[in-house]
């Protein structure tokens, strides 16, 4: 593997900071700074690195100053990054539309799939628990993985299993689920998925969840 896959703990810039947002320390950056793709899905590690997911050309990292590029070549199991996601212990998540789900680490790349328990490839979206578990949104249904075994979330009153749109933990640790043509879900810590959507919310197709 040619290219470092997790950068030194200090990082180059302070483009994160509260301080510089606060400022109105905005840029843009396209083609011309190095990014060479659409940016479907971003988020900020914990040492403050930028990783960004593209439909088409795989996964970039952003340390302040340039963009690298991953793909294929560097073990990213398909160019289609849906959902980006930071573990408990500093590990990037990928979503992957066909891949399956990838952890990004300074081992690089391994990819969980159908021989780990996954029961669909097209990853929409992944939500990380304190406890390191991971809830992982798929077009056939919802998971909870353990860092080795997937196991499926059966929603009530859905056969077959919906599409997940949108998985968020609050406060409590309760999980919510938002699902294609579904509604709303919830899972409250230790307990079983409820279905909550009533008819207001049924036949519906919530894309997004965050608490307030």
């Amino acid at each position: 593997m040619t290219k470092g896959i997790v950068p030194p703990r200090t990082p180059t810039a302070d483009i994160l900071s509260a301080a510089s947002l606060s400022r109105g320390a905005w840029r843009s950056y396209d083609r011309l700074d190095g990014l060479d793709h659409d940016c479907r899905c971003v988020v900020a590690d914990d040492v403050g690195y930028v990783w960004i997911g593209s439909r088409r050309n795989g996964l970039s990292r952003f340390d302040g100053r340039r963009f690298e590029t991953f793909g294929e070549a560097d073990g990213l199991p398909c160019m289609h990054v849906r959902c980006l996601a930071v573990g408990a212990d500093g590990a990037l998540w990928v979503g992957t539309e066909g891949g399956g789900l990838t952890r990004v680490d300074s081992t690089g790349f391994t990819t969980y799939g159908a021989d780990h328990g996954l029961g669909d490839p097209r990853v929409r979206c992944i939500e990380t628990g304190a406890d390191g578990t991971l809830y992982v949104g798929t077009r056939e249904g919802t998971f909870q993985f353990d860092g080795s075994t997937f196991d499926a979330l059966p929603l009530p009153n859905s056969n077959p299993m919906p599409s997940t749109r949108a998985l968020a933990l609050d406060s409590c640790g309760t999980l919510w689920i938002a699902a294609d043509d579904r509604g709303l879900y919830r899972r409250p810590a230790g307990g079983t998925v409820e279905d909550i959507g009533g008819e207001e919310l049924r036949n519906t197709a919530p894309v997004c969840l965050a608490e307030d």
